[in-house]
């Protein structure tokens, strides 16, 4: 339960959550729990805390890969943290690309940011092993050369400055920056 709040807690309370579940001290993570719920729903902390593991064994269903439960995967993060995705846009026969996810956010609620995106890319081919490649959303991973890193097996089309370009040259099948850019 302490590890699915995560993508709700503020940094500062990492810490204490990180020692309480290395203590594995029982009264402790209970105590935390409730105590967060109680700020989250003062009236209902029961009901708050039920709904949200509710989603965060659907999600830990959905998106766990054969190293971490679905709710500790970037995918998962995300989507316990921003809720559910207005768009998923799934890439698997991209010629010259591993497997990509393009999610979209008409809204944030959580910042108040409008048409916002994810790209998350599995280039270990793992079985649901995405990981966050890149997004738009401020206070989260921004990798300017996110499409380079996406095309790293098509190298002669790269930029023209490896260092610092940010684009690689249309080919068939690239629709990773026509996606992100045209949601």
């Amino acid at each position: 339960s302490l590890l699915a709040i995560t993508p709700l807690l503020p940094q500062t309370d990492m810490t204490t959550v990180d020692a309480i579940t290395k203590e594995l001290n029982e009264s402790a993570m209970r105590m935390y729990l409730f105590s967060f719920w109680a700020k989250q729903n003062p009236s209902d902390p029961e009901g708050e805390y039920l709904r949200y593991m509710e989603v965060a064994r659907a999600v830990d269903r959905t998106f766990r890969s054969g190293f971490r439960n679905g709710f500790e995967t970037d995918r998962g993060y995300i989507y316990m943290k921003y809720g559910e995705p207005n768009d998923i846009t799934r890439v698997e026969t991209d010629p010259v690309a591993p497997p990509y996810e393009i999610w979209s956010y008409d809204l944030i609620n959580l910042t108040g940011q409008n048409n916002r995106r994810f790209v998350f890319y599995n280039p270990s081919l793992a079985a649901g092993d995405f990981v966050l490649l890149h997004s738009d959303v401020i206070g989260e991973r921004n990798n300017p050369q996110w499409m380079v890193d996406l095309y790293r097996d098509a190298p002669a089309d790269g930029p023209d400055d490896f260092f610092q370009g940010t684009d690689v040259k249309d080919n068939y099948g690239r629709q990773a920056g026509r996606i992100f850019n045209d949601y």
